[in-house]
């Protein structure tokens, strides 16, 4: 059996001259005015119900899925083996690409990270800003330094 909502309780004009009086007395902190809030919603339900109300159908919505799925879930954890697999495989990897495929093969071994590709270069990615062109700079000369120190 569903409660009645009253309608003196979701009075639209009455929550947001509360929101108001909130920033008002935070300063118009957004984080204070938060807390301000909560507190107010803590103490005064039917504000919190006003506040939430045009909000209602998805909170349910959200709450029935989660939990029609963790229901489903719970009738496929017979399928899911009690070990993890203890090797990788990398033989179907095949030419997979990607940021996961490259965390892969750095991890075996097989390469090392790239940042950005090979063919990259001022030239092709066009006009850099001044800080972009510093910083590759101020890179080349560390590495440089690096290989002297080397030496």
């Amino acid at each position: 059996m569903a409660m009645g909502i009253h309608p003196k309780d979701l009075d639209r004009k009455e929550i947001k001259k509360k929101v108001q009086q909130a920033l008002k007395v935070s300063d118009y902190d957004m984080k204070r005015a938060s807390v301000e809030l909560v507190e107010l919603c803590l103490r005064d339900h039917a504000f919190l119900l006003g506040l939430t109300e045009p909000f209602l159908r998805g909170i349910i919505g959200h709450s029935l899925k989660s939990a029609m799925e963790n229901s489903s879930n719970e009738d496929q954890q017979d399928d899911i083996p009690e070990e993890a697999p203890t090797k990788l495989d990398v033989e179907n990897m095949g030419n997979a690409t990607g940021l996961g495929a490259d965390i892969v093969k750095t991890v075996l071994g097989e390469g090392g990270h790239q940042f950005g590709t090979k063919d990259r270069t001022r030239s092709t990615l066009g006009k850099k800003t001044k800080a972009s062109d510093g910083h590759v700079d101020a890179l080349k000369q560390i590495a440089d330094q690096q290989r002297k120190n080397k030496d």
